[in-house]
């Protein structure tokens, strides 16, 4: 008789050390997993993409090395808010489309898939057209940060991967990314009909993620580290629990440092500030709503553009010139691939990085910053 396999919990509190060989995955509430696994949301880590993407820092993570800079261990506004607003936009997606959303507990993943293989889907969408069920994708980033580039360059690829992840463990062919913007119009992304995009399954691309994934893990079991980022380049440097240990010291100080200073000052209280941070959160507020008029206007220039075949148009007296723009985009400049070619190159013509400073206020009106 084969020993039974004890369902593995990913949550499980640090009192209890999960069976990772085990592929029936039971899924929690707590979204800390440490071992050699790698969660849907790991793939920016092992991709090192940026802004925020750190494979040395995932692996710090998953060996659970003693952190450095413990302070910097805390739930960021944007990690809240992403969690807080899921089933907000669960529901919305349900809404828009009249599918019906099933919350995901657990699941039993595919023999063709590592048992490492430890995604956590929002929901498995039910249609009723016979195509059977898709993953979902809750997202909600910043209209004002990571969401303009995304709008123009498309989605990053990690997301991509977490959408692959999901289907491949659910069985599923198709996946839809719910995405709320969050600071703007309320209302779900959708493609120039009105519909939710959907991405359809890639087993190619699954298949690479494997091998990603293997590789990693092979310096998980050596005890290797990934290469360290440039921690004036990396945004998630500066926010790193492990940056002392990473970088050094003086690396740390110079990336946390501002205004002459490196110490964070603690106040429980102070009226003079709190009356700036209410005239901030004010202001970005309206340059947010107005942002997200000119954005909605801007669309119902280009339908107009476009339902009267038209690419430009000079309207009234003053000629005011409305015009649709289209580009290839500029060349873009790869300077890891300079770097670990052309060292020698590269170190000639590189400048050292230059003193600066500015302000950015973190924590307005739900993870907003300013530069």
């Amino acid at each position: 008789m084969p020993q039974e396999t004890k369902p593995v919990d990913l949550w499980a509190g640090p009192d209890t050390t999960p069976d990772l060989t085990s592929r029936h995955v039971i899924l929690g509430p707590v979204t800390e997993r440490t071992g050699r696994q790698l969660g849907s949301s790991d793939w920016a880590h092992v991709l090192d993409e940026p802004p925020y993407g750190c494979g040395r820092r995932l692996m710090y993570r998953k060996t659970g090395v003693e952190m450095s800079e413990p302070s910097n261990d805390y739930e960021t506004n944007a990690m809240y808010r992403g969690k807080s607003m899921e089933p907000v936009i669960v529901a919305e997606y349900e809404k828009h489309t009249g599918f019906r959303v099933e919350p995901v507990y657990e699941y039993h993943l595919p023999e063709s898939l590592p048992t490492w293989w430890r995604p956590h889907p929002d929901g498995k969408i039910h249609r009723n057209d016979g195509r059977g069920p898709g993953a979902l994708e809750a997202k909600c980033p910043s209209i004002r940060g990571t969401w303009r580039t995304y709008r123009r360059e498309g989605l990053p690829t990690s997301w991509i991967m977490q959408l692959q992840s999901e289907m491949a463990a659910l069985g599923a062919r198709w996946a839809a990314p719910a995405i709320l913007p969050w600071g703007g119009e309320y209302a779900l992304w959708t493609d120039q009909d009105g519909d939710v995009p959907e991405i359809r399954r890639d087993d190619e691309m699954i298949a690479h993620m494997v091998d990603l994934g293997e590789a990693f893990l092979r310096k998980f079991d050596k005890g290797e580290l990934p290469a360290k980022q440039d921690p004036h380049e990396c945004k998630a440097c500066a926010s790193c629990p492990w940056i002392g240990l990473c970088q050094g010291r003086q690396a740390a100080a110079e990336v946390a440092g501002a205004a002459g200073g490196h110490d964070e000052l603690i106040l429980e209280a102070d009226p003079a500030l709190e009356a700036l941070l209410a005239q901030w959160d004010e202001f970005e507020e309206i340059a947010d709503e107005a942002k997200a008029q000119l954005a909605g206007l801007k669309d119902r220039f280009g339908e107009e553009l476009k339902r009267r075949g038209a690419v430009a148009i000079r309207l009234g007296p003053g000629r005011r010139l409305i015009r649709r723009i289209d580009t290839k985009g500029s060349p873009g400049f790869d300077k890891k691939r300079l770097q670990a070619e052309k060292p020698g190159v590269f170190k000639e013509y590189v400048t050292a990085p230059k003193p600066n400073s500015y302000v950015r206020i973190f924590g307005a009106r739900g993870g907003g910053n300013g530069d």
